[in-house]
């Protein structure tokens, strides 16, 4: 494929150049990721982990 690569939907949406006409309808959309911490996170970091992950899940950043 020459030329640049497109740009995902919401990076469009963010930079104010999304066109209804120009959207690709077959984009893949994440599901939900989990929240559950990882086996290997220690003590120390689990209040961390239990405070921001539930927020970076509803933003759609984890």
């Amino acid at each position: 494929m020459k030329g640049r690569k497109p740009l995902p939907t919401k990076l469009k949406l963010l930079k104010g150049t999304a066109r209804k006409h120009r959207r690709n309808k077959n984009e893949p959309q994440p599901g939900p990721a989990s929240v559950e911490p990882p086996a290997w996170l220690g003590p120390e970091s689990r209040p961390y982990w239990d405070r921001l992950a539930p927020v970076l899940s509803e933003t759609g950043g984890c």
